[in-house]
């Protein structure tokens, strides 16, 4: 919505007024969703969900592997995939975390957050290993420019001895300028930005829905009377809508600043570089060994 209204220099009066009217039609039971423009959703075509993005980035492989026989971008696709699936379950246990500490005698949310942790450390284990072999290769280049020899290491999970939903994966977006903007890691960071580009869509979608949701409850709620067990299904259906949307604004939030470049780097100058041409280092040993020394010192222990 955002981008259509700077895109296409629809005038916020106007906008305004179409929403002020949506918002009326809002309360009738008898109201077509044909009969009016809905406000809140976006031009057709101008906000590809995550799946189009996924399928247009597939047609690009397919194309890319014509001609040149290679299999890496089906690799990179892969890699952002399971890194937005990872950050979605990172923010689950911190919202769960948070919830454990208002109410620390739910015992049985302590088991959850745990549960949850073991498997995202097993997920992050695989992602390590293709993070390596995708971009390992290509940190290696970097290494040998002067420009990445003034940037901190990139640091992998089994080398950051902090809670898994606290990990910040080194993807592009996250990386420093030196780095993010060169051209080796540019096929990369295109994939990146469309995919979370895609998930913001889905996110903006997902809360347009439950708003409406809401709308309609509460104006069904004034407009035509009820009971009070009526109400009381109302209020529990509105107070979990609101903590769905509470929960994909958390995720919005997140995203946002890795798909429009303007978050602060994670990585800063003045250390040096880890090299990722140390032939004898073993990356699956020290997966290993890092999930060995977390797997019984998690949140609670």
């Amino acid at each position: 919505m955002e981008r259509d209204l700077q895109q296409y220099n629809a005038p916020l009066d106007e906008w305004k007024e179409c929403e002020h009217k949506w918002i009326a039609k809002a309360s009738d039971l008898l109201w077509l969703w044909k009969d009016i423009n809905n406000p809140y959703e976006p031009m057709q075509g101008s906000a590809p969900t995550q799946k189009q993005a996924l399928a247009a980035l597939n047609r690009e492989i397919n194309q890319e592997r014509a001609a040149t026989g290679s299999q890496p971008a089906q690799m990179r696709v892969q890699l952002m995939e399971w890194t937005l699936d990872i950050e979605q379950k990172q923010l689950k246990i911190t919202s769960l975390v948070t919830e454990y500490k208002k109410d620390e005698g739910y015992d049985e949310l302590i088991n959850t957050i745990e549960s949850e942790q073991q498997g995202l450390l097993n997920d992050l284990f695989t992602w390590e290993g293709l993070f390596e072999e995708v971009a390992g290769p290509i940190m290696a280049r970097l290494e040998k420019k002067q420009a990445f020899a003034t940037v901190e290491c990139v640091l992998l999970p089994s080398q950051l001895n902090v809670q898994p939903e606290a990990i910040l994966l080194p993807v592009p977006s996250c990386l420093a300028s030196e780095i993010c903007d060169s051209p080796e890691l540019k096929p990369l960071r295109a994939a990146e930005l469309k995919l979370r580009e895609g998930r913001l869509h889905d996110l903006l979608e997902e809360i347009r829905l439950h708003v409406t949701l809401q709308s309609l409850l509460y104006h069904s709620s004034k407009k035509h009377s009820v009971g009070q067990a009526g109400k009381t299904r109302t209020g529990h259906a509105m107070e979990a809508s609101r903590e769905t949307v509470q929960a994909l604004h958390d995720e919005y939030n997140f995203m946002r600043p890795l798909a429009t470049d303007c978050r602060a780097p994670i990585l800063e100058h003045g250390q040096k570089a880890r090299s990722w041409q140390e032939k004898e280092r073993d990356a699956p040993k020290e997966v290993e060994k890092y999930m060995m020394e977390h797997a019984s010192n998690l949140f609670f222990h």
